[in-house]
C-alpha cells in the first residue's frame, strides 16, 4: 500500500472526526502502523524497540467513542458519486474472530471467563458492506456474542442483528436496495421484511425448505431440479413468489432464491457468486491488518479495532 495515497484518502478524513490535537496525533501514529501492515503492530503494544514510549500506549485510544457511521456513509456517498450506483449491491455476512484469551469472550457489558463453560462459540462480526465487486465499503457492524456469555436482555440472534443493520442503513440516504447474503440470514421474517421495504435479494436456501407450486406442497430437494434449472414458486412463510435456481459449484449443491422474478438464471448464479468477494475482504482484513488478532478486552475497543482495518481495506 502506498502510504502517501492511503494517508490522503483515509487518514485525513478520519482525523477530521477525532476530537483533540493529542488524540489526532496519537491516532495518526496508530493508523499509520496499520497502513504499513507492520507484522509486529499490536493493539496492546508495539513490540520491539521504539523511540517513543507513547506508542506502547496507543491501544488506550481505542476506548474513544468515534462516530464510525458518519465516516462510513460519507465515504460511501463519495464513492457512489464517482461510480454508477446501479453497479453496487449490499453484502451481509458474519465472520468469526479468534481472541487472544481463549478462556474469555467479549460481550457488550463485560469480559466473560468461559473456563468452566463448554463449547462457547467465538465472537463474530456481522457486517453490512456496499460493493460493486471491486470496492468493498463497510457500512455497519455488529459484534455477536453467544447467549452462553451474554446477559439475556442484551442477547440478539444474528438474524435479528440483520434487521437492525438494514434499519440503520435505511436512515442514511444510500439508494442501493439490492442485497446478497447466505442462508444463515435467510429467515422468512428477514426476507419478508426486505420485500416490505422495497429491497430485492439473492440468498442461498437450505435444501429442506418447503415450497408450493400451483398450491401443491414440495420439499425443495425433492423437486429434482436439474443443474442450472430454476422454478418460480411460493416459499412457505412468504407472501410473494420467488425464483429458485439449483446449481453446483466446487462439488457443492446450491439452491439460490431471489424476488427478482425476471432475472436470468445466469445473472442469478453470478449474483450469488459475487457474494464470495466479501470472504476475500474478511481474509485480507484478518491476515494483513490483524482483524483476527483481537488483543482487546472491552467492547468499545473491539468496535474501534474492527472498524479501522475494515475502512483501510475498502
Amino acid at each position: 500500500m502506498n502510504i502517501e495515497n492511503a494517508s490522503e484518502k483515509y487518514l485525513k478524513p478520519l482525523l477530521a472526526i477525532i476530537d483533540g490535537e493529542h488524540n489526532k496525533k496519537t491516532f495518526e501514529k496508530y493508523i499509520s502502523g496499520l497502513m504499513l501492515e507492520n507484522k509486529n503492530f499490536s493493539t496492546l503494544e508495539i513490540k520491539g524497540k521504539t523511540e517513543e514510549k507513547e506508542l506502547s500506549q496507543l491501544y488506550y485510544f481505542l476506548e474513544q467513542t468515534i462516530n464510525w457511521r458518519k465516516f462510513s456513509y460519507i465515504q460511501a456517498k463519495a464513492v457512489l458519486a464517482d461510480d454508477n450506483p446501479k453497479d453496487f449491491y449490499l453484502l451481509l455476512d458474519a465472520t468469526p474472530i479468534k481472541q487472544k484469551y481463549a478462556e474469555n469472550r467479549i460481550t457488550k457489558t463485560s469480559f466473560v471467563n468461559i473456563s468452566e463453560l463448554k463449547n462457547v462459540p467465538n465472537n463474530e462480526i456481522v457486517g453490512l458492506y456496499l460493493s460493486n465487486g471491486a470496492k468493498y465499503i463497510p457500512l455497519e457492524f455488529k459484534l455477536w456474542a453467544s447467549a452462553k456469555v451474554t446477559e439475556p436482555e442484551d442477547y440478539k440472534k444474528k438474524t435479528n442483528q440483520f434487521i437492525e443493520l438494514f434499519q440503520y442503513y435505511g436512515m442514511n440516504g444510500i439508494p442501493v436496495k439490492r442485497a446478497f447474503f447466505d442462508n444463515g440470514f435467510a429467515s422468512m421474517f428477514n426476507l419478508n421484511w426486505l420485500m416490505d421495504n422495497s429491497y430485492t435479494f439473492i440468498t442461498r436456501l437450505k435444501s429442506n425448505k418447503i415450497v408450493y407450486i400451483d398450491g401443491e406442497r414440495h420439499i425443495l430437494s425433492e423437486l429434482d431440479l436439474n443443474e442450472g434449472q430454476s422454478v418460480i414458486c411460493e416459499l412457505k412463510g412468504m407472501h410473494k413468489d420467488v425464483k429458485i435456481l439449483r446449481f453446483c459449484h466446487q462439488n457443492e449443491e446450491y439452491y439460490i432464491a431471489t424476488n427478482e422474478l425476471e432475472i436470468t438464471d445466469a445473472d442469478l448464479k453470478q449474483g450469488y457468486l459475487d457474494r464470495w468477494g466479501v470472504e476475500v475482504f474478511h481474509r485480507e482484513a484478518k491476515q494483513q491488518l490483524g482483524l483476527e488478532k483481537m488483543l482487546v478486552t472491552e467492547f468499545q475497543k473491539t468496535v474501534n479495532r474492527k472498524k479501522i482495518p475494515a475502512l483501510l481495506t475498502c
